[in-house]
């Protein structure tokens, strides 16, 4: 009995992906695209970036999938062009905090975590001034 409740347990961390609530998994995509890497549907990414989107997670990775490769700069993160702006996601993998934005010039939409705001990479620091 026991055999199968710890094989069941088993099988059951390898569909969620087994990482827990760390992030750090993540560092193996760095340079890859995350729609081609399909890091949308791991875990527990999926479910920290549905809750901090909440309604526009559909739009939000709709978005990310002409996102270029997840680059390394203090965080993980990617960046998407979208409309007259872009998008973009930070991962912390070392605290595995995640913030997310939808930039338009029409409307500003940030998504994050609770806790202490992330300090802007270059590369997305240089999106950001294009919009001005």
């Amino acid at each position: 009995m026991k055999r199968i409740v710890i094989l069941s347990l088993l099988a059951l961390a390898a569909c969620h992906g087994g990482h827990g609530d760390s992030l750090a998994y993540l560092n193996g995509y760095a340079g890859r695209s995350p729609a081609a890497a399909g890091i949308w549907d791991t875990e527990p990414l999926h479910t920290k970036l549905k809750d901090i989107t909440g309604d526009r997670y559909d739009q939000f990775v709709k978005y990310m999938k002409a996102s270029g490769p997840l680059t390394q700069d203090k965080y993980l993160y990617a960046i998407a062009p979208v409309d007259s702006g872009f998008a973009y996601i930070l991962i912390d993998t070392k605290t595995s905090k995640i913030a997310a934005a939808i930039y338009t010039k029409a409307a500003i939409e940030n998504f994050q975590e609770p806790g202490e705001s992330f300090t802007t990479p270059a590369g997305v620091q240089g999106q950001l001034d294009s919009l001005k």
